[in-house]
């Protein structure tokens, strides 16, 4: 069907060439025959465009690692355009189709053919966190994020690409499927039809009726454990307030220990640091940050925190163990979330969680009112009953690092 198309528009350009009243400019390039309306502002302006677009988008798909949509967006938006503005979505899809590479459902722009192992690697935030997952399930996902990548391997081929990409997920014959190793020192919790029951060394006691929010503690506890066993991006979110971060934070340092990374420092440090280098005095950016948005010295100290926000990116790419961030509010505050949206693209063997207070219970979690960077299966709000510990009082597993509260719990009831 496309070479139909094509040979009707060739039949029809060609009939244009004789007229006086010529209504396209044409052009090869890279292969594809471009086309333009003739009138202002088009013509050979707009075919010039096109080409700059495509030597832009050839250098965006081949940059290692690639550059996320925002990223995308940015280069492409830098080039002067003679026509009116596109759209986010042509735009990409014009740069791409003349450069021909090829654009994730994500609107990244990579090379078509993408080697398998690169495209796993990309792709592992889609089955990070996941603790099961079949060969189908695997190539399905990779497929839907980049359609125009190899096909990943048959197994056992494919197992070493897993381990190549730094996915932890083991090959498990008995459940054929990929499964998540199970840590030692994670407890699990038992929930049948919201109710638990309780035995003691001495006596028989009866079921205990779950709380719903005791159950939604509870469930939110798993998703955490499974998350925590394998390389996982998680945003958890929680009531702005200094109380709910404090308690969070100690949960998660008691029960999935991590290093915390405090992003209002390091990105603090960053933009002293960018300031020193091009020699404007803290006064001036403090004066910047205080200006109208439009202003020229926002604008200034904008380009400035993105240079910043590249240095905390590659101090979060350094990380050796699993990290909960902390405090994104200066990312979001000059636009650079982006950069989460970059990591968690090649989070590698290491975890990256992001704690953040934000407003509105059950939406998806923001700072400074911009989106924390994650798809639905990537975010979660911290349930009050997770918070204060309560539902561990209904826990039965031996194993438990709170050992006192089974006991507590058959005294309760």
């Amino acid at each position: 069907m496309r070479a139909c198309g094509a040979d009707v528009v060739r039949t029809a350009l060609e009939a244009e060439k004789p007229s006086e009243t010529n209504r396209f400019d044409e052009r090869r390039s890279n292969g594809r025959f471009l086309i333009a309306r003739s009138e202002a502002p088009f013509g050979e302006a707009a075919l010039d465009y096109a080409e700059k677009l495509a030597a832009t988008a050839s250098q965006l798909a081949s940059a290692e690692p690639l550059p996320s949509p925002a990223r995308v967006q940015e280069a492409l938006r830098a080039i002067p355009s003679p026509v009116p503005a596109l759209r986010d979505s042509r735009l990409v899809r014009l740069a791409a189709s003349v450069a021909q590479v090829a654009v994730s459902t994500r609107q990244e722009l990579y090379p078509r053919g993408l080697d398998a192992l690169r495209a796993l690697k990309l792709a592992q935030s889609a089955v990070a966190g996941l603790s099961r997952v079949t060969t189908e399930e695997l190539r399905d996902r990779v497929r839907e994020r980049y359609p125009e990548a190899a096909d990943l391997p048959d197994r056992p081929t494919l197992d070493e690409l897993m381990r190549e990409a730094g996915l932890s997920l083991i090959w498990q014959d008995a459940t054929g499927a990929y499964v998540a190793p199970m840590p030692p020192a994670v407890p699990s919790s038992v929930s049948v039809h919201r109710q638990e029951t309780v035995v003691s060394a001495s006596v028989f006691v009866p079921p205990i009726e779950v709380p719903r929010e005791i159950e939604e503690a509870q469930k939110f506890e798993r998703r955490m454990q499974a998350a925590y066993r394998a390389p996982s991006y998680l945003v958890l979110a929680t009531d702005p307030k200094i109380g709910h971060i404090r308690a969070a934070l100690d949960n998660i340092a008691r029960h999935f220990p991590m290093t915390v990374f405090d992003c209002e420092r390091e990105m603090l440090a960053a933009l002293h640091a960018e300031a020193d280098h091009v020699q404007v005095r803290w006064e001036v950016v403090l004066r910047a940050d205080a200006a109208a948005p439009e202003s020229r010295d926002m604008q200034n100290l904008r380009k400035l925190a993105v240079k910043a926000a590249r240095r905390v990116a590659d101090q979060l790419r350094l990380r050796r163990k699993p990290t909960l961030l902390l405090f994104p509010g200066l990312l979001a505050r000059y636009g650079q979330l982006n950069v989460l949206d970059e990591i968690q693209d090649s989070l590698g063997n290491t975890s990256l969680w992001v704690l953040v207070g934000s407003e509105g219970r059950g939406n998806p979690p923001s700072s400074e009112k911009q989106p924390i960077p994650a798809r639905p299966s990537q975010w979660a709000w911290i349930p009050e009953k997770w918070l204060d510990n309560d539902f561990r009082k209904y826990r039965i597993d031996s194993r438990s690092d709170h050992s006192g509260d089974k006991k507590e719990a058959g005294h309760r009831a």
